[in-house]
């Protein structure tokens, strides 16, 4: 198996945890409905995948490094279907802010192991292309999700549709297809210690900028749902989901040309 075969397996893996991440933002209004429950119960739900994925991000960004990148995978895998099986059980305003906490652990874990592992696996012959492979899964991934949702609906407005079925499906898919690949298990000397990570110089502008455009970008998620029904377009959520987070992926390629000419040349950084 090439080095391309394995990223292929590995995207499909980010890609499917984060397809569960927004995958019932569709249901909120129905459920809120059902629950007799109004938009504030819905956004405090929505917003307990904060709950999980800033203490594991700032505590334990590096336990792929102490027990290595693919059980940290396979774990992120875990939750995500753990997520999704709680909501075909129970689909209600309560269990959707239980699985948002699985949701923001699993992510969470995934975020910080994903990059290491796919820098692993094409460290050889492709070592570039590490960044795009987990940008454009994931990507991908967060706003597919939901509208693959809402295309259900079309069919059968129902708490429980066949989208939910098929992510737990792709996590035993995408498990079995990580059992190929390499385990990638050089570890950390030393006991695992908690502890802020370290943040370069002016890294907090970088920072602060992607803060305010999730931010923005989930207030958008929690609210359409509920708004859109309102108006009787429940069924489109997912897909105006799908435009408010992975457009981005479209623009990806101009991003990278930007950097690209603001990067001094070699004769330019001699002269500096």
């Amino acid at each position: 198996m090439n080095s391309r075969h394995r990223a292929a397996r590995l995207a499909f893996a980010l890609f499917v945890i984060t397809t569960g991440v927004n995958l019932q933002a569709p249901l909120y209004a129905a459920m809120a409905r059902q629950d007799g429950v109004g938009l504030t119960a819905t956004t405090v739900a929505f917003s307990f995948y904060v709950a999980g994925i800033v203490p594991v991000l700032l505590l334990l960004g590096g336990l792929s490094d102490h027990i290595g990148r693919r059980p940290v995978i396979w774990m992120s895998l875990t939750l995500s279907g753990a997520s999704t099986l709680l909501m075909l059980i129970s689909p209600h305003i309560v269990t959707l802010g239980a699985a948002r906490w699985l949701l923001g652990v699993g992510t969470a874990l995934m975020s910080a192991a994903a990059p290491a592992y796919m820098a692993d696996i094409l460290d050889v012959d492709h070592p570039g292309s590490s960044a795009s492979w987990v940008t454009a899964s994931t990507s991908l991934g967060f706003g597919l999700g939901p509208a693959l949702t809402g295309l259900f609906l079309f069919i059968d407005d129902s708490l429980r549709p066949p989208s939910l079925w098929l992510h737990l499906a792709g996590t035993i898919v995408s498990a079995a297809l990580l059992s190929k690949l390499p385990k990638c298990n050089v570890r950390r000397q030393g006991s695992l210690v908690l502890g802020l990570p370290y943040y370069p110089a002016g890294a907090w502008w970088f920072g602060g900028a992607i803060l305010l455009a999730w931010a923005t970008t989930g207030l958008i998620i929690s609210i359409l749902p509920a708004v859109l029904a309102r108006v009787g377009l429940t069924q489109w959520s997912g897909v105006a989901t799908l435009c408010a987070i992975s457009c981005g992926l479209a623009f990806q390629p101009a991003a990278r040309r930007l950097v690209s000419l603001n990067r001094p040349s070699a004769v330019e950084s001699e002269r500096r």
